[in-house]
């Protein structure tokens, strides 16, 4: 808009009046005193004291091509058959030189054009300007239906407003229902506040189910209760987001379930045989997206993995005691080399992790965080630690995202992969066996030093060109070059001075730790000139994920003792182990009943019958009784006839396991029994016969 000749300002105070202008100044009259004042353009444009006139401007909304596609195909064909139409008219009458002659001229062209293509062949002239009308106030939108426009809110009585928002707010930590029990809700809330008569007309069902829909969360109204109860414990504030250059300023840690099985040391598989399935850890660097650790846990995470976890974080991975590398070689052959990757090519990109000293730190109310053991390690080591509000997730929702790209771009690819929940899994066993807790947690430090440091994240933007997506590693050189910082790394000491301890008893041949041997020269050294060294505890420290090396705290000193490995470091050792571990719980039930049955073969061969002593006097009673004619009394043979029983033809003598009687025939046995022949001439003949 410009300010034309006869328009008038107001200039400290004055109304002033503009009489001439060029291109430099502006002369202006005061209207009522009637002076003049030349005053420069520029100074008058940048004068806030200056009071311009106030002309009623007409917007016209715009219209984007792209939302035809959303339109009906008449509707469509509508707009394109009246916006040229509509566009020359409303030109011709925001020009300097419109005349009523001319305007009903244009209208009428119109008219003829569009009747032409209309159904009725005609239009009337009303509906030109209507359709100009529309145009004006709601751009190519205005020239369709009503109905097809973006739809107003309906106005809502305040009151009915009031009484839906706190019943949706009641339900957030009630079970879930259905939107009919909401509907009556309202209806119970309405006629307790305001009995029969309340100020305002109370819609139906309907229309009371469609004010529930649009309320916020009202999604959530029929569908899980732990999500409602979350969201309302969300603090209502501006969502923000916090960018700090410091790369260690915030960070956040959290615990999940792993979403895959792994076979435990004893053989037995997760979820399987009734053990819940491992727990992964996560401590993420907010403004770059940077795992500083992750751990992998069977049977729970404790609160000494937690000071693990931090060891791990603060040590790079050259710096970490002797035994690591060993123990990461010998796991990761199982995917290193068969695959077109070799042990090199990860170490390199596992030196390339950057090393983060986390100055604050974002916990839940978890009885691991609040532990004794991880609070003293974060103050020992100068690290702040911040709760969240209680049961609120969304209070490090970064964490929580990073465990979903977890479980969506490495846990699924595994051949053990569960799902997140029972609903999400399949039947029958995998045709594979799960990988142990030492490989998928070797295997999960692998993906991510080369996978998600590498790979670009949604979250870190360029802000002058947003649709350039960075990389955690990017984002760490380019943080670094603005804030530059030199984390002082742990080294051998720092690191073994946070892992777990145990008290172990000293053998001759070394220290026992989960069945595994482990021994040094200093330590027979250490024990030869300590009194009562082999009956006393001492404090050992182990590293979970390293099998190679524990070490016994002697003083200010930590010594290293080694794994008596033995086949572990023998030729073709990863073949050998492959085999072994893919025939875990093979062995058939068959060999288990033919081993239990050698087993008692040898008892009895070595002790006898235990029943042969019963046995035995039960026979004897029985040949004592002369009067009992079923018992037969026989004398006990002697040595010859023993002898000479087992020379005859047929005959053998059981001592053990048997009756204690000889095997002869019935007649030879009722005879010797003094009893009398039944078998006579005559039952001979009739038995011939």
């Amino acid at each position: 808009m410009n300010l034309e000749l006869g328009d008038r300002l107001v200039w400290d105070g004055v109304a002033f009046e503009l009489i001439a202008c060029d291109a430099t100044s502006a002369r202006l009259r005061a209207v009522d005193e009637g002076y003049v004042r030349v005053a420069l353009i520029n100074e008058l444009q940048r004068d806030p004291s200056i009071e311009w006139p106030q002309r009623e401007l007409r917007q016209v909304r715009t219209f984007d091509p792209q939302s035809l596609k959303a339109l009906p195909s008449p509707q469509q064909a509508k707009i394109q058959l009246w916006l040229p139409h509509v566009t020359r008219l409303d030109q011709f009458l925001s020009s300097a030189r419109r005349d009523a002659d001319e305007t009903n001229r244009i209208i009428a062209e119109v008219v003829h054009a569009v009747g032409v293509q209309m159904p009725g062949g005609s239009v009337d002239p009303r509906t030109v300007w209507r359709k100009l009308q529309g145009y004006r106030d709601f751009g190519a939108l205005g020239l369709i239906d009503k109905r097809y426009r973006t739809k107003t809110q309906r106005s809502r009585d305040p009151l009915l407003l009031e009484i839906v928002a706190d019943v949706c707010r009641q339900a957030d930590r009630q079970s879930t229902g259905t939107r009919g029990r909401t509907v009556d809700d309202i209806l119970y809330a309405i006629a307790d506040r305001y009995g029969e008569h309340p100020p305002f007309d109370i819609p139906s069902n309907r229309t009371l189910d469609r004010i529930v829909s649009e309320m916020p969360r009202a999604k959530h109204l029929t569908r899980s209760a732990k999500t409602r109860a979350s969201l309302a414990n969300r603090p209502q504030r501006e969502f923000q987001q916090h960018e700090s250059p410091r790369l260690g300023e915030h960070t956040q840690i959290d615990t999940t379930k792993f979403d895959a099985e792994i076979t435990l040391e004893n053989g037995s598989v997760t979820t399987r045989n009734g053990v819940e399935r491992p727990e992964m850890t996560i401590l993420l660097k907010i403004r770059s997206r940077t795992p500083m650790a992750a751990v992998l846990r069977a049977g729970g995470t404790k609160s000494v993995d937690l000071v693990t976890l931090l060891a791990r974080a603060l040590t790079p991975y050259e710096r970490r005691p002797q035994g690591a590398r060993e123990t990461r070689e010998l796991v990761s052959a199982a995917w290193a080399d068969p695959y077109g990757i070799s042990q090199e090519e990860l170490d390199r990109y596992r030196s390339l992790v950057p090393v983060i000293f986390p100055e604050n730190i974002t916990v839940d109310h978890g009885k691991i965080f609040t532990s004794t053991a991880f609070t003293e390690a974060c103050e020992r080591l100068g690290i702040s630690i911040i709760e969240c509000n209680p049961y609120t997730p969304t209070g490090k929702p970064h964490v929580e995202a990073n465990f979903g790209s977890v479980a969506e771009e490495f846990a699924q690819y595994l051949r053990s992969h569960v799902g997140r929940s029972v609903e999400h899994r399949g039947k029958g066993d995998t045709p594979h066996p799960p990988p142990t807790l030492l490989q998928a947690q070797e295997l999960l430090d692998d993906w991510i030093a080369v996978h998600w440091m590498h790979r670009p994240h949604d979250g870190l933007r360029d802000p002058l060109r947003p649709s350039r997506a960075l990389t955690p590693m990017e984002t760490v050189t380019l943080l670094r070059q603005i804030t530059p910082d030199l984390p002082i790394p742990f080294g051998r000491e720092e690191y073994i001075s946070l892992l777990p301890r145990q008290d172990r008893t000293i053998q001759d041949y070394g220290v026992n730790i989960g069945r595994r041997r482990y021994s040094s020269r200093r330590l027979r050294d250490v024990v030869a000139v300590t009194p009562k060294a082999a009956g006393r505890k001492w404090t050992i420290r182990r590293d979970p994920f390293n099998l190679y090396s524990v070490w016994l705290e002697y003083g200010e000193e930590f010594i290293p003792l080694l794994w008596k490995a033995g086949d572990a470091e023998m030729p073709f050792r990863d073949e050998l182990h492959r085999q072994l571990r893919s025939s875990d719980g093979t062995q058939g039930v068959d060999s288990q009943r033919v081993s239990a049955a050698l087993k008692e073969g040898i008892r009895r061969g070595r002790f006898g019958d235990p029943h042969a002593g019963r046995s035995d006097a039960r026979a004897r009673a029985a040949m004592s009784d002369p009067m009992a004619l079923s018992s037969p009394h026989v004398e006990p043979p002697t040595d010859e006839d023993a002898a000479d029983q087992a020379e005859a033809p047929g005959g053998r003598f059981r001592r053990t396991g048997g009756n204690g009687f000889l095997e002869i025939d019935d007649e030879g046995l009722w005879s010797a029994s003094s009893g009398f022949s039944s078998q006579t001439e005559e039952t001979r003949g009739r038995i011939d016969d």
